[in-house]
């Protein structure tokens, strides 16, 4: 029940289920490269990012930018 779709969900949506799931639970999944990854931690941000929902828009030192839907 905790798989997350990039694609299919806005920046609210993921960054509020991504809190919802941390710890003391096991955390939101999604998949990256075919290998599962664990999410515990989110931010929004204010730089708007373009491109296809559910792909990684930039590296940071504390994590990666994903694109999320815009409604």
């Amino acid at each position: 029940d905790g798989f997350l779709s990039f694609s299919n969900n806005d920046s609210q949506y993921i960054y509020n289920f991504i809190r919802a799931l941390t710890k003391p639970y096991r955390g939101a999944y999604s998949f990256y490269n075919g290998e599962k990854i664990i999410l515990l931690d989110s931010e929004l941000i204010e730089t708007d990012y373009y491109g296809i929902p559910g792909r990684i828009a930039a590296k940071r030192k504390n994590g990666i930018v994903v694109i999320a839907k815009v409604y």
